[in-house]
């Protein structure tokens, strides 16, 4: 979780928006890098909210549990 949020605060820090505002207003043309540069910046915060999910899920099982 650590190295995706780091990742996605480069982005924002070297394009000086948040990832809300990327999602809905960029493509892979406002990008310096592109298509891969999209991918990536995009693939990192699919992944950070994967990792909340599964947290998530993990919260509700340790609750059950006790």
């Amino acid at each position: 979780m650590n190295r995706t949020n780091k990742e996605i605060k480069q982005f924002e820090d070297e394009y000086k928006i948040s990832s809300e505002a990327f999602i809905k207003e960029f493509s892979a043309e406002d990008l310096k890098g592109g298509d891969e540069e999209y991918i990536r910046w995009a693939g990192e915060l699919k992944l950070r909210d994967r990792i909340l999910e599964e947290l998530e899920k993990l919260k509700d099982i340790e609750y059950v549990a006790n």
